[in-house]
């Protein structure tokens, strides 16, 4: 389609007489006010919408991708209101081989009391969370 700059809140997304929809780059874009941000935009999840059609405080779920490959979802609200970015890369999630506690610290994991930890395993606890769990080490 078309592709044309106009200022606006929301998805840029214009529907025309042929049942097509066009999308609008927007001169408030994501793209424009937090190129960064935008920069880790997921280059095939979000089908054929792009940072430059969308302003930074939409709140449609959207892909994400970290330089380091790590994908999740979130709105770009979220992302530029409260300056958020990979989950995994700032230990908020577990990603087993990057960052859970067998892989970061293989000793503090090898003292992990299997009796008092039930089905959790190394692999599925963070170096941070486990500072919370010390009377759950050997």
């Amino acid at each position: 389609g078309e592709t044309n700059k106009v200022v606006a809140t929301a998805p840029a997304v214009v529907p025309s007489d042929d049942n097509n929809y066009y999308l609008f780059e927007l001169e408030n874009s994501l793209a424009v006010k937090f190129p960064e941000i935008a920069s880790e935009w997921h280059p095939t999840k979000n089908g054929e919408l792009k940072p430059s059609h969308i302003t930074h405080g939409a709140g449609i779920l959207v892909w994400w991708q970290c330089c380091l490959g790590h994908e999740w979802r979130t709105t770009p609200n979220k992302r530029t209101s409260d300056n958020t970015s990979c989950p995994v890369c700032a230990n908020k999630k577990i990603a087993v081989g990057f960052n859970d506690l067998e892989t970061t610290h293989p000793r503090l994991a090898q003292e992990w009391h299997l009796a008092l930890n039930g089905s959790l395993t190394p692999k599925e606890a963070l170096h941070e969370a486990s500072r919370n769990l010390i009377n759950l080490f050997i």
